[in-house]
């Protein structure tokens, strides 16, 4: 059994060849600093980079679900105490959780907002919900930017520009000069990257309204089913305002964990063949 020093100790079976890697690359600097072990990972000051990432975006994807679970609670409980049931439920109304006079240029504050709107969807900000799409986004960005930097480590990809270290400068097709230079490395690794990267597009566009504006233009949306649910919708472009397309929020972000893990451990475990078939790194 794994130790919490890795992720698969967390999640069984989601990423495994994390520790085989790992293992692999103890005598190369830099994949990992030294290891400490702790029942939490997340209260341990020195831990692997991308638990400590994975186990934040779960923990902020849970938060997230409980959030909007006790929004619907207080939504629906004022509704029924404010609104006849032959009104619009809630529509064009200002619910607060607290009492507060507090008014901002439409970042979070500690009340639910439904805001006039045509159809079913309403504009919605409470601070909680964006506290923990931000830390979702944050830490997944991170993420990405994390895996970068070990390949960049392990196949010589180049020296980074001045600047962070960024996902997008591996796969941005206007710029694919780092990914060529690993598609002669190791083919297989490049083109896995290139396939999965699409699943990530709109990551580093959230990530950048939450640095940058604080807040994510979200939308509610009532449910069909009884009882009326309201669900959290994150605009499917963006950066665009007006956007009328919208996903799921805990639907979206439950996806985007899967998927990251499925990029890390594919990239792992090709890595893993490439010393197998190579030589070990860097190449």
């Amino acid at each position: 059994m794994t130790t919490p020093w890795y992720y698969d100790y967390y999640d069984p079976g989601k990423f495994p060849y994390q520790e085989e890697l790992c293992d692999k690359m103890a005598w190369f600097c830099g994949l990992e600093d030294q290891k400490r072990k702790s029942q939490d990972i997340l209260s341990a000051p020195i831990a692997n980079s991308l638990t400590l990432r994975l186990r934040s975006i779960s923990k902020a994807h849970d938060r997230l679900k409980i959030e909007i679970h006790k929004v619907n609670t207080e939504i629906n409980k004022t509704a029924q105490s404010q609104f006849s049931q032959n009104q619009p439920f809630g529509w064009g109304g200002t619910f607060h959780t607290q009492s507060s006079n507090l008014k901002t240029e439409g970042a979070p504050i500690d009340e639910i907002k439904i805001g006039s709107d045509t159809g079913n969807k309403l504009y919605i900000y409470h601070k909680k919900i964006h506290y923990a799409l931000y830390d979702f986004f944050i830490d997944l960005s991170s993420i990405l930017d994390r895996l970068f930097y070990e390949i960049n480590m392990l196949y010589k990809l180049g020296n980074w520009e001045k600047g962070c270290l960024d996902w997008n400068k591996l796969v941005n097709p206007k710029k694919p000069d780092k990914l060529q230079i690993l598609k002669q490395k190791d083919g297989r690794l490049s083109k896995f990257i290139e396939n999965m990267s699409a699943n990530f597009n709109r990551d580093s566009s959230y990530k950048n309204r939450l640095i940058h504006d604080a807040i994510v233009h979200t939308n509610i949306e009532r449910t069909i089913q009884i009882p009326r649910m309201f669900q959290v919708l994150l605009p499917d472009e963006p950066n665009n305002l007006i956007s009328t397309n919208y996903v799921d929020a805990t639907d979206y972000c439950k996806k985007l964990k899967s998927d990251v893990l499925k990029l890390l451990d594919g990239s792992y475990k090709l890595i893993i063949e490439n010393i197998k078939t190579s030589g070990n790194p860097p190449w």
